[in-house]
């Protein structure tokens, strides 16, 4: 959970780098709400201080390159779960249709 936890809040960094054009405030805004929790402010966060971090390094790189071709190959990858999912539950109705006919010639064996 926490490596999840981390992933969705470094995505919405980017998301939030990408929406202001500047990556060094997005940056500083972190830096800032870490700072108020370590002066007893009372605020809510879902991150630590370690997280904070190094969202706050990761923020100070280049971003990360947007990469369309595993977009398709993950989009495929789903497309081939549902198909072979669907394949599957087919073969399983044959096979429980063909035992309510047959139910000897299955218990027999072949």
């Amino acid at each position: 959970p926490r490596a999840a936890r981390l992933a969705t809040e470094r995505a919405a960094d980017e998301v939030a780098a990408r929406a202001t054009g500047d990556r060094d405030l997005v940056a500083d805004a972190i830096g800032r709400v870490v700072e108020g929790r370590r002066y007893g402010k009372s605020l809510t966060l879902a991150f630590g201080a370690s997280d904070a971090e190094h969202r706050v390094r990761a923020l100070s790189r280049r971003p990360p390159r947007r990469r369309p071709g595993t977009t398709a190959a993950l989009a495929g990858l789903g497309l081939v779960a549902v198909v072979s999912t669907m394949v599957a539950g087919h073969d399983v109705v044959e096979l429980f249709q063909a035992a309510m006919h047959h139910p000897v010639a299955l218990a027999a064996g072949p």
